[in-house]
């Protein structure tokens, strides 16, 4: 399989879908899982810059190339120079398909980057926020799919967070992992 270096992004713009001329060649597979000098694999790189897009590509376009890029050999666990995976970016910002793709593909859901954070930890973070301040049912919502995404796979997390001021949440995975974020007792 090659991944081609153009492509039309989810807007229907010519895009050049891959900083990296040589995924394509006949060199893809041993280049794949090579960092670059900014600390990036391909796929890191690929997963940065479509993140970082406003507005950012739709998740089918990022897990699409995702996908061409675990085909050709892409490690899912590659880590940035400061530890995070694209499992991270992805939790971070709230994309559960990517998460879901990520996952399927072997990424570890539950590794630590260099600040001892893991995705569950971002997602919870996300929705003591969410919770405790004005959040649109669209962004909860995202928020709530990657908790499920994550719990559903056996994330560990023994999260429970109190919020003042807020609703509480109990997520429970299919195999019993859970995360709750409490409301705060008020103290009258």
């Amino acid at each position: 399989m090659v991944l081609s270096q153009y492509g039309h992004n989810s807007h229907g713009e010519d895009i050049k879908v891959h900083p990296y001329p040589f995924l394509g060649s006949r060199q893809e597979v041993e280049h794949v899982n090579r960092y670059d000098r900014d600390g990036y694999t391909p796929l890191l790189s690929f997963v940065r810059i479509a993140l970082a897009k406003q507005p950012p590509e739709s998740e089918a376009f990022i897990t699409s190339h995702i996908t061409n890029l675990i085909t050709l050999g892409a490690n899912v666990n590659s880590r940035s120079r400061n530890g995070d995976s694209a499992l991270h970016w992805a939790a971070q910002q709230r994309l559960p398909e990517v998460m879901e793709c990520l996952i399927r593909a072997g990424a570890n859901i539950n590794a630590t980057n260099d600040s001892g954070q893991r995705p569950i930890d971002y997602i919870s973070q996300a929705l003591q926020l969410e919770l405790a301040g004005s959040a649109t049912a669209n962004i909860l919502g995202q928020t709530l799919k990657c908790a499920v995404v994550l719990l559903d796979h056996d994330a560990e997390s023994n999260i429970s967070s109190q919020i003042e001021g807020s609703h509480g949440i109990r997520l429970e995975g299919r195999n019993g992992a859970k995360l709750t974020v409490a409301r705060k007792a008020s103290s009258s």
